[in-house]
């Protein structure tokens, strides 16, 4: 009678090996900032009552404000500020609230188009709230900008709600230290499933229009490809000679009238657009928030499940002479970095592309059939691990750019490094679906261990008590 209760400890101890501590939903204030150029940047703020003003200052507790921006009304607030100095550190936040702990970006040292070298920081998914030291390691890379590609949160909100919209970036800002976080830099923010819609949401979502238009209100960000308060949020921008494209693979995937396509045709004439003017710039980065590897899977969630579009894609790299391409991609929730050998989904090749999958910030492992990798993968299925990239734009003005890519586990243990300069495509391996996915160990060795314990102690001392008391009869 005692072993089941010993496996019941045994799991119960294990899950609290596991678990994740999340905050709340009680809601934060939001204060964040984006859109960042040599002489502007936008923001938005929550003012917690009527006739406060939005200050932006070079002071830290907000004296001596540059711009000042009264609201007459309570809420989050959006605020475009402009006429800034470049290369210069400018502080934000409301009179009365944030003099002790404000939002912070510095301009762009130069205008878009100009040599420019400077570091960028991403990743994605992370519990609702989710408190973690993996958020003050990031602010300690001090990155000009954070790229967060997807799940914000895992509410997957399945109404039409603005307010429970709202809820939901509240509640991210709600723990202290993804607050610190969101507020420490300039942060390039696109949706996935659980932050966009319930999981696996595509277009057909009927939210998809209430989503779009809380994302312009409550996030910081560029202009939009498209004009309109629902339109879906895609967009480019220009940092230094680096285009950044960031695409949106869910509120237009599966339309009615671009069946089997998670980029709508519209985005995707755009995507086109963009490829098709490569030589404009010394680098593109190509954001993805699914993962882009993976043998034919019709039906799934990741680009294996819209193969042909890829296939269109990859022979349209091909045929337009795109060769400075990478891409950042995340919803996979592992490190994995390839330099083009697993990439190249072209007829007869050439179109491999270097790739970084960066997941999760504060989430459990996961594979999602994707890979492999050339430069490895990494994560844990059942153990929640801080993961991130960090990369690294030289650029001193040459023909050519270079790229350091690193790879970082909570406690800044260094997974992976790579370095490459332009052109960045090759000819990969054929993409036959014989290669071997990403492999991924159930917890790390020590957890391992100690789990292990756990259940030699949870079932082994029962059955020790249990044997004595029989031995005593």
């Amino acid at each position: 009678m005692m072993a089941p209760s010993g496996r019941l400890l045994c799991a119960a101890m294990a899950s609290a090996v596991l678990v994740c501590l999340t905050a709340t939903a009680r809601g934060g204030r939001v204060l964040w900032s984006g859109a960042l150029t040599h002489d502007s940047a936008s923001l938005r703020v929550s003012c917690t009552t009527d006739n406060q003003a939005v200050l932006v200052s070079t002071n830290a507790d907000l004296s001596d404000a540059v711009a000042a921006f009264p609201q007459a009304k309570a809420g989050v607030v959006g605020v475009h500020v402009t006429g800034l100095e470049p290369d210069t550190t400018y502080y934000f936040g409301v009179n009365g609230l944030d003099e002790a702990a404000p939002g912070r970006f510095r301009t762009v040292a130069v205008p878009a188009g100009q040599p420019l070298s400077y570091r960028v920081a991403f990743a994605s998914c992370a519990f609702t709230g989710a408190e973690s030291p993996v958020f003050g390691e990031i602010v300690d890379h001090d990155p000009l900008f954070f790229m967060h590609m997807g799940d914000l949160h895992y509410l997957n909100i399945e109404s039409d709600s603005v307010e429970e919209r709202e809820a939901s970036y509240a509640a991210v800002f709600a723990s202290e230290s993804q607050s610190r976080w969101l507020r420490a830099f300039p942060f390039v923010y696109m949706w996935d499933d659980h932050d966009f819609g319930p999981n696996n949401a595509d277009g057909t979502f009927y939210g998809s229009a209430v989503a779009r238009f809380a994302y312009q209100k409550f996030v910081p960000h560029y202009p939009l490809a498209e004009t309109g308060d629902t339109v879906a949020p895609y967009h480019a921008f220009t940092v230094g000679r680096v285009r950044y494209i960031v695409t949106d693979l869910r509120s237009v995937s599966n339309m009615p009238d671009s069946s089997n396509s998670t980029l709508g045709w519209a985005q995707r004439e755009w995507l086109l657009r963009e490829f098709a003017a490569h030589a404009d710039y010394a680098l593109m980065v190509w954001v993805s928030t699914k993962p882009w590897m993976g043998e034919e899977d019709p039906g799934s969630d990741k680009w294996a499940g819209y193969a042909e579009e890829r296939r269109f894609l990859a022979n349209a790299m091909k045929a337009l002479g795109v060769d400075n391409l990478v891409v950042l991609a995340g919803d996979a929730h592992l490190i994995g970095v390839d330099l083009g050998m697993h990439t190249d989904f072209a007829d007869g090749g050439g179109a491999g592309f270097p790739i970084f999958h960066a997941a999760p910030l504060a989430q459990y492992g996961s594979v999602k059939d994707t890979g492999p990798f050339s430069e490895g993968c990494f994560g844990y299925r059942f153990f929640n691990t801080g993961q991130y990239g960090v990369m690294d734009v030289v650029d001193d003005g040459g023909e050519e750019v270079c790229v350091k890519w690193t790879a970082y586990r909570q406690g800044l243990e260094t997974l992976t490094t790579v370095r490459f300069c332009t052109p960045t495509m090759k000819v990969g391996l054929p993409q036959d679906g014989d290669a071997d996915i990403c492999s991924m160990p159930f917890f790390p060795p020590w957890a391992t261990f100690v789990v292990v314990l756990i259940c030699l102690i949870g079932i082994g001392g029962p059955l020790w008590l249990g044997w004595r008391a029989v031995a005593r009869r």
